[in-house]
């Protein structure tokens, strides 16, 4: 028993740890996002109980990041990055640190995908059978949002939910000068408007830095104002290891925008659903889905503003759709849903987890 009680506590200080470096590093720049990643693969290759327990064990590192929350590909190549770029520098004494090291080896636009692209390929996850792909095959669409959205039929949807890029430099596909940010922002955004129906709800998330800029350019671009401002606050596992003259950041806002009047479909018995403030831990333990996608949101939050922005049998659009939590909260719910998602690693996530509801 006290043998089974330490590796409890090791293993739970080991997901704690990484899981703050992660939700204290990420948001905050394209290289505090690459160091937060050299910073997890380090805290995990140099656990002397992984050594003992993890290292060469594919279940055992499977089950560990997705305690962290990172996915299984982006935990592989946290130690890779690790191990074949920073170890040996950190080892010699030439860096004192993680952080020193990457911002000294790279300039401040370098990107994680250029960075994985030097690291040892890892095995991609089996792809979905003809038959899971045919299952959902009219839901699911592959390829850029600002090509496939025209395609979708005028006032034809009744909820969006969208996550998108935040032009933090976190990865290429989140990376754009100021102008080009604007205008891709605003292209999606008259495509959103366009084939929502008069009566819908629109949902979209925003980091809290640049949630005023966005519901300015709605407002100045569309007239419209939002009808909720809603939160998401996340405050497990938050450490704040840096943060000496600001408070730690715990939360998210989401912008929800109600056009035409249309009621939400709150319960008739009054609980917290009616609130806009949802507490909900950051993807971990207590998390079944997983953490397939980095920016990948909390299913108990989708599930949550799903349920209340649209009805039984109405269609739910994401168009930035990452590994599929918009999609797999809607097929709980009993909603119609339409993702399109540009990278096909994140296609093939999508439909494993859909087939997995059964």
């Amino acid at each position: 028993m006290n043998s089974l009680v330490k590796v409890q506590d090791w293993y739970e200080a080991l997901v704690e740890e990484c899981n703050a470096i992660r939700v204290e590093r990420f948001y905050n720049s394209n290289i505090e996002a690459i160091t937060c990643y050299g910073e997890i693969g380090e805290r995990i290759v140099e656990d002397k109980n992984y050594q003992k327990f993890g290292k060469g064990n594919g279940e055992f590192n499977k089950r560990l990041f997705k305690d962290i929350g990172i996915g299984e590909s982006v935990g592989y190549y946290c130690i890779q990055f690790y191990q074949k770029i920073l170890q040996e520098h950190l080892e010699t004494g030439k860096y004192q640190d993680v952080s020193t090291a990457v911002e000294t080896i790279y300039p401040k636009n370098i990107t994680w995908t250029k960075i994985r692209a030097l690291l040892p390929n890892k095995k991609e996850i089996e792809p979905p059978t003809t038959e899971q792909i045919a299952k959902y095959q009219q839901q699911i669409i592959q390829g850029d949002c600002l090509i496939e959205l025209p395609k979708i039929p005028d006032k034809s949807i009744d909820m969006i939910y969208i996550d998108p890029p935040y032009n933090v430099d976190k990865a290429e596909w989140d990376t754009y000068g100021d102008e080009e940010f604007k205008i891709f922002t605003l292209n999606y955004l008259k495509e959103a408007f366009r084939v929502l129906k008069d009566r819908a709800h629109f949902y979209i998330h925003f980091p809290a830095n640049k949630a005023c800029w966005l519901e300015n350019l709605i407002k100045n671009s569309f007239g419209l104002e939002p009808s909720s401002r809603l939160i998401w606050h996340y405050r497990n596992l938050v450490m704040g290891r840096d943060a000496k003259g600001k408070y730690l950041n715990t939360y998210q806002p989401i912008l929800h925008y109600c056009i035409g009047g249309k009621e939400l479909n709150f319960d008739t018995e009054w609980n917290d659903e009616r609130f806009d403030v949802a507490t909900i831990a950051t993807p971990q333990t207590n998390f079944k889905e997983g953490k397939e996608h980095i920016a990948q949101k909390p299913l108990e939050l989708l599930e949550w503003i799903i349920r209340t922005g649209s009805n039984t049998g109405e269609k739910v659009l994401d168009f930035f759709a990452g590994s599929g939590t918009t999609g797999v909260a809607s097929a709980k719910l009993g909603r119609d849903f339409i993702l399109i998602e540009r990278e096909k690693e994140y296609l093939d996530i999508i439909y494993k987890r859909l087939n997995e509801l059964g």
